[in-house]
């Protein structure tokens, strides 16, 4: 891989990936959001675009280069906050997703890349569990499968190979969002109320996000085309257990509130977050334990006064 495309580069996933990419000697077609550029590590591997999803019908006009390699899709609306259960926003996601799909066919890219969850699994779940009552948070897993599906078609039928990386709960330096281990960290450091949690029994697993960027970075250059990877620690055990090593890594001796909310989801299957696929066709392997990037990431929180909170 000389040269890709990394749609929502401006993102914390996309702007990791892309600097990855740039460090292992890609040069990257950066697509950012017009209104929140960041910068990037890289230099003159990496060019900046000004993009809206919007305009996806035209990105084959805006970029001339007809040598990418890979076409990375990570640009998504709507990934925390009211719009993750907003369906009008989460199928328009759906549908801009084949649309970068046709738009990199069309720029010549040999592969494409995208960016799906493990929810997709705990949707599939969901929806077919008799009598189950889902939560509004299946609506984005829905929109994520509904995107894996749709996609996958479509290349076969474009002849371009795709390949699907199925994110497992990515955290570290320079997320801003209220997710699960970025909020946690900011309640300890930040406040004294009484944290609440579910019971934490459902099985998890989270990954440090530069061994996420490097994942995606070798899907691009050795995925099997036409498979799908879990990216992950490897080491999936009960929620609870994560968020013990966390309190006992920023604030020792912190009630976690264990129990104070119920669990209403689907609790996926141990087996379901194996990597070993993804070891066995890319040779990743992770590198960062779970409490070295908690320390990692709070250390940023605390230099960054918040960090945006």
């Amino acid at each position: 891989m000389k040269k890709a495309i990394v749609t929502g580069a401006n993102g914390f996933v996309g702007h990791a990936v892309t600097e990855c990419l740039a460090r292992q000697g890609v040069e990257v077609i950066a697509l950012v959001h017009t209104v929140q550029k960041r910068e990037y590590e890289g230099g003159a591997l990496v060019r900046l675009v000004p993009f809206e999803m919007k305009d996806i019908s035209r990105l084959p006009e805006l970029i001339p280069d007809r040598d990418v390699d890979v076409f990375y899709h990570f640009a998504w609306n709507g990934g925390h906050g009211s719009d993750r259960n907003d369906t009008a926003v989460q199928l328009q996601n759906v549908q801009w997703s084949v649309e970068c799909l046709r738009a990199a066919h069309a720029i010549g890219c040999r592969r494409f890349v995208g960016v799906g969850t493990i929810m997709e699994f705990e949707t599939y779940y969901a929806a077919n569990e008799q009598e189950s009552r889902p939560g509004l948070g299946y609506i984005y897993g829905g929109a994520k499968l509904a995107a894996h599906a749709m996609l996958k078609s479509v290349a076969a039928s474009l002849g371009i190979e795709f390949v699907w990386g199925m994110l497992i709960n990515a955290f570290g330096v320079g997320e801003k969002s209220p997710r699960l281990i970025n909020r946690t960290i900011r309640d300890m450091l930040s406040t004294e109320e009484p944290l609440a949690f579910t019971p934490g029994e459902q099985n998890y697993d989270f990954v440090y996000i530069d061994d996420a960027a490097r994942a995606f970075y070798l899907l691009g250059e050795k995925g099997v085309p036409f498979k799908s990877y879990m990216i992950g620690s490897g080491h999936a055990q009960p929620l609870k257990n994560f968020l013990y090593a966390l309190r006992d890594t920023v604030a020792p001796g912190r009630e976690l509130g264990l129990g104070a909310i119920p669990y209403t989801g689907v609790d996926t299957p141990l087996e379901i977050f194996s990597i070993d696929e993804l070891k066995k066709d890319t040779g990743y392997e992770p590198e960062v334990p779970f409490t070295e990037g908690i320390m990692s990431t709070a250390n940023w929180i605390m230099s960054t006064r918040g960090g945006g909170k």
